[in-house]
C-alpha cells in the first residue's frame, strides 16, 4: 500500500495534487481503519491551521482538497474550518517536537492536558495526531479520529500514518519549490519587460526633449520681440507654459526608468504635489473623490521631483485598487511636524522608528478602502509581495516607494485596519540651509556675453542645431555648425583661425561625443568642451557615457543657463592633452 501511495503522490503534477491528497486520505482511512482523517496545513500568513481535506466514513462529511492553496491563503473564510492549535498547549508542544500523539480515549490524556479534553467532542472516541515537519518547522499535521467506539490502534498505525504524512509533506515541498521557480521566472520576465519599457521611454524622452528645446528656445526668442499686451503675447505664454508642463511630464517618464539616479534638490512639497493634481485625479478614477489638504508656507525638503512623483502615483494607484469595488475618498495632505528626542511629533500619527529628531514635512495619502491585516502590513514593502490577483500587481510599487523615501532621508508610517482604509504617512526631513541655496541659483541671470570667440557646434538634430547657432551668435560668438562627427573633424582641420570651444551632443551619429572630443583635441590641443544631452546627468554617469570631466548642459535649457555654461566653459583652465 505504501508503494502504491508513494507512486500516486510522488508522480502527481502540482495542479493535480489536491486530488491525490483526497485519494490518499481515503485509502489511509480504510487501511487504519479510522472514521475520519483530516489534513491541516499552516495558512499562508501563519495565523491559523486550516483544514484543507477530510476523508470520512460518515456520508457527506468528506471535504475535498481541491484548490487547497486558496484555502491556505484565506483562513478567515467562513467556509473553512480552522484548528486553534495554540489553544491546546500539550498537543502543540509534542507536534512541534515532531512527535506523534495517540490518545485512544480521554483516560489516555495526561493530567496537564485539560484543554485537550475538549477535542473529544461529540462522539469522538480516539484521536491520533501526526506532525508534518519541513526544514525543522511544523507546517501541518494529520488528525485521525475514531467515532463512537474507541479504537485500539497498535504501534503500526502511527508508523503508517507518519509515512503517509511524510509523502504528502515531500509532495507539498516539491510543489512549493516548483511554484517558487515559476514565480521567479515570471518576475524575471516582468523585470525584463520593465527594462525594455524603461529604455523605450528613455529613448522617446530623449527625442521629445530635443523638440522641447526648440519650442522653449524659439518661444523665448519670440517673447523678446513681442512686448507684453501685444496681440499674440498671451497665446505665446500659453505655448511656453504647455511646453514647460510637457518637460515636467518627460521628467516623470524618465523617473520610471529604473537606471535613472536620484538627483535631489530642495523643493516645497506642495510645488510637487499641485502640478500632479490632474494626473492624480486620472489615476484615482471617476469613482474616487480626491481631496487636497496642502499646507502653505512649509519648509522645503530635499527630493528628486521626478522620482517623488513616482512615490505619489504608486500610493494613489494602490488606494484606487483598495477602493475598486465601490469607490471612496482619497485624501492627499501635507503638514509640518517636529520630532523630539522621545519620538513624539505633535501629530495624530506616530512617527516612524529610527528617525532623528528635528523638523519634518509629512505627506499623507489616505483612502477609505478595504484596509489590510497586520500580517499584510508587515510585508508591505517586501519586493514582489502583492495581495492583488495575478496580472494586476507587480509587487515592486511599494518597495520602490520605500527605497525612494529612504534615499531622501525619510521614512514611511502605515496605519490600516481591515475594512477601515489605509493611511501612508511619509516623513521627510526639512532641507538644510545650504540645500535651499540651490533655489536661488535658479533665478534668471543676465545673459553672459562672448567676445567673438569661435564655437564648433556639433548637433545632429536640425531644429536644435538651428536654435543653438542663433543663440550663440546672439551671445556674441562665431559659430561653425555641423551635424555629425565626421563633418566636425573636417571643419576642425580646415578652419584657419582658432576654435575656442567645442559644443557637442554626447550621443552623436557616427561617433559618440566623447570620442569626438578626443579626436578634435588631437587636432586642436587645449580646446574647451561643453557637452549637451537630453538625458539626465546621473543616467549618463551610470551608462559610462559621461564622467563629469567636462561640463554638461541638459536639454531643454533656459537661454541664460546655456549662456552661463558657455561662458564658464571658456573661462575654465584648458585641459591637458
Amino acid at each position: 500500500m505504501v508503494a502504491q501511495l508513494s507512486a500516486r503522490v510522488v508522480d502527481t503534477p502540482g495542479e493535480l495534487l489536491g486530488e491525490a491528497i483526497d485519494a490518499t486520505l481515503r485509502t489511509l482511512a480504510t487501511a487504519l481503519p479510522a472514521d475520519r482523517v483530516t489534513l491541516h496545513l499552516r495558512s499562508a500568513d501563519a495565523s491559523a491551521w486550516v483544514e484543507v481535506a477530510t476523508a470520512s466514513t460518515v456520508r457527506g462529511a468528506d471535504r475535498l482538497a481541491g484548490d487547497f492553496e486558496k484555502r491556505c491563503a484565506a483562513p478567515r473564510d467562513e467556509a473553512l474550518e480552522g484548528f486553534a492549535l495554540p489553544d491546546f498547549p500539550v498537543l502543540a508542544m509534542q507536534l512541534a517536537k515532531g512527535e506523534c500523539v495517540c490518545w485512544r480515549s480521554t483516560e489516555a490524556l495526561p493530567i496537564e492536558a485539560d484543554a485537550e479534553r475538549s477535542l473529544f467532542r461529540g462522539d469522538t472516541a480516539a484521536l491520533l495526531f501526526v506532525p508534518m515537519i519541513s526544514h525543522g518547522a511544523l507546517t501541518g499535521f494529520l488528525e485521525v479520529s475514531a467515532l463512537g467506539v474507541p479504537r485500539h490502534w497498535g504501534a503500526e498505525v502511527p508508523s503508517l500514518a507518519r509515512v503517509v504524512v511524510d509523502l504528502l509533506g515531500s509532495a507539498l515541498v516539491r510543489k512549493q519549490s516548483d511554484e517558487r521557480a515559476a514565480r521567479t521566472e515570471a518576475r524575471l520576465q516582468k523585470t525584463q519587460r520593465l527594462e525594455i519599457v524603461g529604455r523605450l521611454a528613455s529613448g522617446i524622452a530623449h527625442d521629445f526633449n530635443n523638440y522641447l528645446t526648440a519650442i522653449l528656445g524659439y518661444g523665448e526668442l519670440l517673447a523678446d520681440d513681442l512686448p507684453e499686451g501685444e496681440a499674440g503675447a498671451e497665446e505665446l505664454d500659453e505655448i511656453r507654459n504647455a511646453a514647460e508642463r510637457a518637460s515636467t511630464l518627460v521628467e516623470q517618464i524618465l523617473g520610471f526608468h529604473r537606471e535613472k539616479g536620484i538627483a535631489p534638490r530642495a523643493f516645497e512639497l506642495g510645488s510637487i504635489v499641485a502640478p500632479l493634481a490632474k494626473i492624480i485625479n486620472r489615476v484615482a478614477g471617476d469613482e474616487t473623490d480626491v481631496v487636497y489638504q496642502l499646507a502653505e508656507g512649509l519648509d522645503p525638503v530635499v527630493v528628486d521631483p521626478s522620482r517623488f512623483d513616482q512615490v505619489i502615483l504608486n500610493l494613489v494607484a494602490n488606494a484606487r485598487d483598495a477602493m475598486a469595488d465601490d469607490g471612496g475618498a482619497l485624501t492627499v495632505a501635507t503638514r509640518a511636524a517636529r520630532l523630539d528626542e522621545s519620538g513624539a511629533c505633535g501629530l495624530d500619527v506616530e512617527a516612524p522608528a529610527g528617525l532623528p529628531s528635528g523638523a519634518y514635512v509629512v505627506l499623507t495619502i489616505s483612502d477609505t478602502g478595504c484596509g489590510m491585516s497586520e500580517a499584510t502590513a508587515a510585508r508591505l514593502f517586501d519586493p514582489f509581495f502583492t495581495t492583488k490577483r495575478a496580472g494586476r500587481g507587480t509587487g515592486i510599487g511599494l518597495s520602490t516607494v520605500a527605497n525612494i523615501v529612504e534615499a531622501c532621508g525619510g521614512a514611511v508610517r502605515v496605519e490600516s485596519e481591515l475594512g477601515q482604509g489605509s493611511s501612508f504617512h511619509i516623513f521627510l526631513p526639512v532641507a538644510a540651509e545650504e540645500s535651499t541655496d540651490d533655489a536661488a541659483d535658479a533665478v534668471p541671470r543676465a545673459i553672459a556675453q562672448g567676445d567673438g570667440q569661435t564655437i564648433l557646434l556639433v548637433e545632429p538634430e536640425t531644429v536644435v542645431r538651428g536654435l543653438l547657432e542663433r543663440l550663440f551668435k546672439g551671445f556674441g560668438y562665431r559659430v561653425l555648425a555641423m551635424d555629425d562627427a565626421r563633418s566636425a573633424l573636417e571643419a576642425s582641420a580646415a578652419h584657419n583661425g582658432p576654435i575656442h570651444l567645442l559644443v557637442t551632443d554626447l550621443g552623436m551619429p557616427r561617433g559618440f561625443g566623447r570620442e569626438l572630443v578626443e579626436q578634435v583635441s588631437r587636432i586642436r590641443p587645449g580646446i574647451r568642451v561643453l557637452f549637451t544631452s537630453s538625458h539626465r546627468e546621473q543616467v549618463l554617469v551610470d551608462e559610462g557615457v559621461w564622467d563629469r570631466s567636462a561640463p554638461l548642459v541638459e536639454k531643454p535649457f533656459a537661454r541664460h543657463e546655456l549662456a552661463a555654461r558657455v561662458r564658464d566653459a571658456l573661462d575654465a583652465p584648458a585641459a591637458s592633452n
